[in-house]
């Protein structure tokens, strides 16, 4: 194959996933990472900020869905151009065919080709990084720690786990931890990383606090956890992987520094994962690192294997098939007696915003609707959490705050007495709305207390109220719940809790002490490790947790 060939396929490629980024409807976290790229910022709840960088580039170029993907359907031929430079075996472009049928051949990478993720800078800045390092080793110039620098850097700002690869690359060569240009590459990276650091500090570290505790607390260990990690090396691959892991497996004695970097990414990632399936399930995305490698590997046993070649290329076309076949469904409706993800959000979003034309919502319990909701209907939305869900990039938005007076839809999946509403959404599922007259949020209320010793029987505390609003509240309008929580985190009981201070009026932006009371049970207290406090100010509303 000549190299215009070559770089014709890849220009076909885009243009394929351009048309693919058009005609399929958004994921679930691409809305919301949509939302991201409506406020940018140094980070965001869940993840470092490239991601909406990405999509803010995509939306300021084009509209509707291709204006969340753009960048991303590009980038992917690009990267595939990246990973070929790393091969270096003389006359490579005759293999050339067998490169890009075993990287489009790859499941799960193939999908990164038109959806826009935390892991699709993640996988460009992984190919630079693994050109600059494959670089240091066989030339050692300045110009390649310069571009390492870069390099972790974008994996960083792209998605945390970014650091395992350079982790697991130090570990394979600790001649790494003796060289002054590394660290002073480290040192780089740390400069490029700061304004991350100091969101973080600035908004009390909630990446952090989520990913190391929030996300698996009060989850107990599950068998099927650690079964689907397992599935899950295989599912990212598709049906080549008993030939691409049995190439991985006979280069697991290669002493080249570089390959042994490649097999260190691929045990490492999978191991480190293994250990978190005992924490709670992991995703299948959360490997897609080791797809570098594997291409890599895979890709010169195939140029030395002639045998293994002819039965990877079979495997690989049933790959590419299936891919097709995924590819028109997911852009599809009707074909599949069910929906995908990807399918009838455009209109269960009209349903809604003809039912409630003039009227502002509030979802509950689902960033997800609301993320959507905001992309199809051009109208950005609010969100929030009850106490037992977890908190999200809504959480650090003043969305609620600007629908203070207004009337507002209150959307969930339950519905009560208060529901005004019933939304079709998709063949099955329904959502339910209510109307909220003159709302006035109070999630930003914050109460601090420390982790106060519980007894049974009638509980007397002392807490503090700050009211960040321009507006007195009286604590009358506000029902408070104490959650009493087991140590996995689990809510235990709910019990009401009483303000008793003769004056419950917070004034504006000022801090109050008010004294609190609340009953817990005999039986009840022997199983509470600690509790959070949960408010709302209206009937039709869910507890949310308080910030503290």
């Amino acid at each position: 194959m000549k190299k215009k060939w070559f770089v014709a396929i890849l220009i076909v490629v885009a243009l394929l996933n351009i048309l693919q980024s058009y005609s399929t409807e958004l994921l679930q976290d691409e809305a919301y990472y949509w939302m991201y790229s409506k406020y940018l910022d140094w980070g965001y709840f869940d993840h470092p900020p490239l991601v909406a960088i990405y999509i803010f580039v995509s939306d300021f170029l084009f509209s509707d869905e291709l204006g969340v993907r753009f960048i991303s359907a590009i980038q992917y031929s690009l990267t595939v151009y990246l990973l070929w430079t790393l091969i270096d075996i003389p006359n490579k472009y005759k293999y050339g065919q067998l490169f890009l049928l075993t990287v489009l051949s790859t499941f799960l990478f193939n999908v990164y080709g038109f959806i826009t993720v935390p892991d699709t800078p993640l996988l460009f800045f992984m190919a630079i990084y693994l050109i600059a390092y494959k670089n240091i080793l066989s030339t050692g110039r300045s110009k390649h720690y310069v571009l390492l620098s870069v390099a972790i850097a974008g994996l960083l700002y792209s998605k945390y786990t970014g650091i395992l690869i350079v982790f697991f690359t130090v570990l394979s060569n600790l001649q790494l931890l003796k060289n002054k240009k590394f660290w002073l590459s480290v040192v780089g990276v740390v400069l490029l990383f700061c304004p991350h650091l100091f969101w973080q500090y600035n908004n009390d570290f909630p990446s952090i606090r989520y990913h190391l505790y929030e996300r698996t607390s009060g989850r107990t260990y599950r068998m099927d956890y650690t079964i689907m990690h397992f599935v899950n090396q295989i599912a990212i691959i598709g049906f080549t992987f008993p030939i691409i892991y049995l190439a991985f497996y006979k280069n697991l004695k290669n002493k080249d520094l570089f390959q042994k970097a490649l097999n260190y990414i691929v045990i490492g990632f999978i191991s480190f994962f293994f250990i978190m399936s005992f924490k709670g399930p992991t995703q299948a995305q959360w490997t897609i690192p080791i797809t570098f490698p594997l291409i890599i590997i895979t890709f010169l046993h195939l140029t030395q294997n002639q045998r293994a070649k002819k039965t990877f290329v079979k495997l690989a076309i049933v790959n590419l098939v299936i891919i097709c076949f995924a590819r028109i469904i997911l852009a599809n409706d009707g074909i599949l007696p069910i929906q995908l993800e990807t399918h009838g959000n455009k209109q269960w979003v009209e349903n809604i915003n003809q039912q409630t034309k003039g009227k502002q919502k509030i979802f509950l319990n689902s960033y997800q609707n609301a993320s959507l909701y905001s992309f199809y209907s051009k109208e950005i939305t609010a969100a929030y959490n009850n106490y037992d869900s977890r908190k999200n990039q809504f959480n650090l938005l003043d969305i609620q705050n600007n629908l203070e007076n207004k009337t507002v839809v209150h959307i969930s999946g339950n519905s009560n007495r208060e529901t005004n509403y019933i939304f079709a959404k998709k063949k099955k599922d329904t959502l339910y709305g209510s109307t909220i007259n003159s709302f006035f949020s109070i999630k930003d209320l914050k109460y601090t207390y420390k982790n106060l010793d519980l007894e049974s029987g009638i509980n007397k505390k002392t807490i503090n109220i700050y009211n960040p609003y321009s507006k007195s509240i009286s604590l009358k309008d506000v029902e408070s719940i104490i959650v009493l929580k087991d140590k996995q985190n689990q809510t235990q009981k709910t019990v009401h809790l009483h303000y008793t201070s003769v004056d419950n009026v917070l004034q504006p932006n000022s801090n109050s002490s008010i004294e609190i009371e609340f009953n817990i049970t005999k039986n009840t207290s022997k199983k509470i490790d600690h509790f959070d406090i949960a408010i709302r100010n209206n009937t039709k509303m869910a507890f949310q947790k308080v910030n503290h």
